[in-house]
């Protein structure tokens, strides 16, 4: 499993809608709808395997998987090569790495085989849908994690862990209606997928809260010592697609 830094922590550009932007008046990069997406065609990936440099890899389309996730919810299914993905499989960090077939933007790698895949089979979110998530907010409601206000430090943390779990679970059999476009054989392959958790690192807190952040996190987070407060503030990052983000 990829162990990251803070300077190249976790989640690959979040999310990939920024793939496309290369600095005020630059041409935005095209997008291609999940519609166009065929099995047997091929494109490039960018993400950080280690440090701040950024790589790319190869994304060879299998097929598409519609309705996977919920209605109107598809996935596009690849096999990934480049990098450590050979040894490693689809590495945890590379969520959010953007895809690009024939320069135009596809969607990010958000989804993969089991908890620690050895097969380099990921599950790519269409960009359209991962614009519309953020044209469209849903309001949050404490009643959706079971949290009522004020509510407990425990209650927080319990609320945590159940959307943690909630997240982490793979997809299982789709509730009705999945079509596929490729091999009929992706419909078994289908419910083993899960998507791909993100590391995380936090300072600067009672080390009760890292504690309790372990717990309902998995140990999915390290903790470290507290941040100094003298510390120099760092330059504004400068995003391009692939490039490692930290929050």
């Amino acid at each position: 499993m990829r162990r990251t830094t803070p300077s190249a922590a976790g989640v690959t550009l979040l999310l990939a809608a920024l793939a496309g932007w290369a600095g005020p008046g630059a041409q935005a990069t095209p997008f291609m709808p999940v519609d166009d997406v065929r099995p047997g065609m091929t494109g490039t990936g960018r993400t950080v395997f280690a440090g701040d440099t950024i790589e790319e890899f190869r994304v060879h389309v299998i097929g598409v998987l519609r309705n996977v996730v919920g209605p109107r919810r598809d996935l596009i299914l690849a096999r990934l090569e480049g990098g450590p993905i050979a040894t490693a499989g689809v590495i945890q960090g590379m969520s959010g790495s953007p895809v690009f077939i024939d320069g135009r933007l596809v969607g990010a790698v958000s989804y993969a085989l089991g908890s620690f895949p050895k097969e380099p089979l990921a599950g790519i979110t269409p960009i359209a849908e991962m614009i519309d998530a953020v044209r469209l907010p849903a309001p949050a409601r404490a009643s959706d994690l079971g949290v009522q206000w004020p509510a407990t430090p425990a209650a927080v943390f319990g609320a945590i862990q159940r959307l943690t779990d909630r997240v982490r679970a793979p997809l299982g059999r789709p509730p009705g209606g999945l079509r596929i476009v490729g091999p009929a054989s992706l419909e078994d392959l289908a419910p083993t997928l899960r998507p791909i958790g993100a590391a995380m690192v936090v300072s600067g807190f009672d080390p009760a809260v890292n504690r309790d952040l372990q717990s309902a996190l998995g140990q999915s987070v390290d903790g470290q010592a507290p941040a100094s407060a003298s510390r120099a503030p760092a330059a504004p990052p400068t995003h391009r697609p692939g490039a490692a983000s930290a929050a």
